[in-house]
């Protein structure tokens, strides 16, 4: 997911596979908007460290920028929108739905 335009007015989502080849219809602004985002120049850097970071949960969103040619960690969000995205559009919410795995019983 791209993240762009976040001024506090309403930030704009556009979805691409993971080798930024495709853009996913995913967002509902997105579908209509004639514009492509480019590939991050720290895309690899950021995919290493989300792996790495996201490992041990079940769920979690990790947002990075892409600053200069290098990876800048942001966040790591747990429910994102509260769990409730009304920017999402319903084959988004199926696809990803269908790849949470949560474990079987709570960690010790």
């Amino acid at each position: 997911m791209a993240c762009t335009d976040r001024n506090g007015k309403g930030a704009k989502y556009d979805f691409y596979d993971r080798e930024w080849k495709n853009k996913l219809l995913y967002s509902k602004s997105s579908i209509l908007a004639n514009r492509n985002i480019p590939k991050p120049e720290a895309y690899e850097e950021i995919i290493q460290a989300a792996e790495v970071l996201s490992k041990p949960y079940p769920f979690v969103r990790m947002d990075f920028y892409s600053i200069k040619g290098k990876a800048v960690f942001g966040e790591m969000t747990f429910t994102p929108h509260g769990c409730i995205d009304t920017f999402m559009t319903d084959l988004a919410q199926e696809v990803m739905g269908k790849l949470l795995r949560l474990p079987e019983k709570r960690p010790k």
